[in-house]
């Protein structure tokens, strides 16, 4: 079991339905392919090391490429599967059904963002609405939220290609748009050694880098989902329980149409993370 699986994934049981009988030409020709999301590989990667050591002529490839790069190149044909740290989009629903495909997705388990201030900014929690007008450049200066007198500095992912952007931007901003004065990283290591250096710096990370954070002089901000409900800490039982506002799924999407070598290793990777 990877070392992070246990702090940063509430696992949900997932059903694959079906037997498969692979034969040896099948095992030993192409390898399932899975693409997507970063957040998601490491944990992957591993459920496809057991697969292989469980049937030696299989072959799993997996490869980051962000989740909406993995969605697109499961549509086109490209992959086997795709790795997403968010929910399909209507438009990549209806990218697929023009070319005659149906997106299967089996939830793997959740994760959460984790939002992250300099230690010494006196605030400890923020509405979905608060964070609206950070990330939206509304508020500027956290003077305005009542904290003191410094200018904000917003860290996000890549958009749209990041899904952890993706899902932050839907779930937080709506209709509006990420400020052009934020800072865009490629990975959610830079924000942890970014945000403990700026006194108004302000990003959101993954649970199972909570502890890093903290360790690395980053305060983690409570979420209230209204103005006037109570705050939620991020926690593998608030996200399990759905109290934290800004928890999200992890998903393997594939073609309805899959290979039996790609619905295998589904079936695998259901059973295994149903059994931890």
């Amino acid at each position: 079991m990877h070392p992070n699986w246990r702090l940063c994934i509430f696992v949900m049981p997932v059903l694959i339905a079906g037997c498969f009988s692979i034969s040896s030409a099948q095992q030993e020709g192409k390898p399932v392919t899975v693409v997507g999301s970063s957040t998601m590989t490491n944990v992957v990667d591993s459920l496809a090391k057991q697969y292989m050591r469980e049937f030696p002529n299989s072959s799993v490839v997996v490869t980051p490429t962000g989740t909406t790069e993995g969605i697109r190149l499961l549509i086109e044909g490209e992959q086997d599967l795709a790795m997403a740290s968010r929910p399909l989009k209507p438009e990549e629903t209806e990218s697929a059904a023009r070319r005659g495909i149906q997106l299967v997705s089996a939830q793997l388990g959740r994760d959460c963002l984790v939002i992250i201030v300099h230690e010494g900014n006196p605030i400890s929690e923020l509405s979905l609405g608060d964070l609206k007008g950070l990330f939206s450049g509304a508020v500027t200066n956290w003077s305005q939220l009542g904290g003191p007198d410094a200018p904000v500095v917003c860290f996000i992912r890549s958009f749209p290609e990041r899904g952890s952007a993706v899902f932050f931007k839907e779930t937080v901003l709506g209709e509006s748009t990420y400020s052009p004065e934020c800072r865009v990283v490629r990975k959610f290591a830079i924000t942890l050694y970014e945000v403990p250096k700026l006194a108004g710096a302000i990003g959101y990370i993954g649970l199972r880098s909570i502890h890093g954070a903290t360790n690395r002089g980053a305060k983690v901000i409570g979420i209230r989902k209204s103005p006037d409900s109570a705050a939620v800490v991020p926690s593998e039982s608030t996200m399990s329980d759905g109290s934290y506002p800004l928890a999200r799924p992890l998903l393997l999407i594939s073609r309805a149409s899959a290979s039996p070598e790609t619905k295998r290793f589904l079936e695998f990777c259901a059973r295994k993370t149903a059994q931890r």
